[in-house]
């Protein structure tokens, strides 16, 4: 902002050259009045512009005739922005920052950049912003410019403080790789002058961590049950709803692909206190699987899910696969699922019967 602060420099000494006026001879009475003369002689300036939710003291030298005075009427406001340590993707994150105006309420623009695209994007970001009258969720424009993916809309801030919510669905990848971290920077704009700025520290992308115990299981003689357990950790900043699908594929091993495990093998899950066998969904290709249920997931919480795969007598030997695909569940976030990118997180697991 070089001509703003050439312009708050050039009005201060303005301001201290006009108050500084010498003294004639003939009022010079005491010793007294020359030292007040002196020290209004050596007067200095000091413009203050406020940048980045902080002051940033702005040193000048001593004043000078020609300079106009400086012009303090100009109200800033700062901002307290929250955003995620860690972004889970395919999820709104929320993001708030209040904006705090000493002077008279206005319409303000807020600007949010989204960093350059780093990576190639299947799918840009996805920004919601919080009526301040109504509490809907309204879809906020996210457009790529020069400095990379920006999106802005106005607001009116009023005298006192603005609080502003969030949602933010970070950029899909194109391709299966671990992204740079997320940036985001607020501006607050009036008049093509920044009025306050700051950015959030780098947050990475968290999607779901999860693993099946024992790692390597043996196989599931006849007539006995062999049990398998998957953890799932959210290391995001974010809770939401998931949904779980099971889908299995084992079929004996002389036989390439079946619709159904034969031989009296039952797969089961864990469902509270009771066991509950899957059904065809499981089992039907294509398809996601079989819908065990959908439950809430806190952030960086944990879920546990049970199997048990019960061999029966005569069950020839098999060999087969169990996956769980975790989703977000979009229903559950506000307005249309369209706005959200399709996600699923994918655990699979060896399962054999002897």
């Amino acid at each position: 902002m070089p001509s703003e602060l050439d312009t708050l420099l050039r009005s201060g000494a303005q301001q201290v050259a006009d108050a500084t006026v010498p003294v004639p001879p003939h009022l010079i009475r005491a010793r007294g009045d020359q030292r007040q003369r002196r020290q209004m002689a050596a007067s200095t300036i000091l413009a203050v512009t406020v940048i980045a939710a902080g002051a940033v003291a702005v040193a000048a030298g001593p004043a000078q005739p020609g300079r106009p005075g400086p012009r303090f009427g100009l109200a800033q406001s700062s901002l307290g922005l929250v955003a995620p340590a860690a972004y889970a993707p395919g999820v709104p994150n929320p993001v708030s920052f209040t904006i705090s105006n000493p002077g008279r309420a206005r319409q303000v623009t807020v600007l949010l950049d989204l960093g350059r695209p780093r990576y190639e994007v299947q799918r840009k970001a996805v920004v919601l912003r919080q009526d301040t009258g109504t509490r809907s969720w309204l879809l906020v424009p996210v457009v790529r410019g020069r400095s990379g993916w920006l999106a802005s809309y106005k607001v009116g801030s009023r005298t006192g403080a603005t609080v502003q919510n969030l949602l933010v669905v970070p950029a899909v990848p194109a391709a299966f790789t671990t992204p740079p971290a997320e940036m985001l920077q607020v501006s607050i704009l009036s008049g093509g002058r920044v009025l306050g700025r700051q950015q959030a520290p780098p947050a990475r992308l968290a999607p779901l961590a999860g693993g099946w115990r024992p790692p390597y299981s043996p196989p599931v003689a006849r007539g006995q049950p062999g049990y398998r357990l998957l953890t799932l950790h959210n290391p995001a900043s974010v809770g939401y709803r998931l949904k779980l699908f099971l889908r299995v594929f084992l079929c004996p091993d002389s036989v390439g692909t079946c619709s159904h495990p034969p031989g009296g093998v039952q797969i089961q899950w864990l469902d509270g206190p009771t066991w509950r066998r899957l059904g065809p969904a499981a089992y039907a290709r294509p398809g996601d699987g079989q819908l065990l249920r959908t439950v809430p997931l806190r952030a960086h919480g944990t879920l546990v899910l049970r199997i048990r795969l019960i061999a029966g007598g005569s069950a020839p030997p098999s060999t087969g696969e169990l996956y769980l695909s975790a989703q977000p569940d979009r229903a559950s976030f506000p307005g249309p699922t369209l706005r959200y990118p399709r996600t699923s997180s994918e655990f699979g697991s060896l399962i054999t019967t002897a």
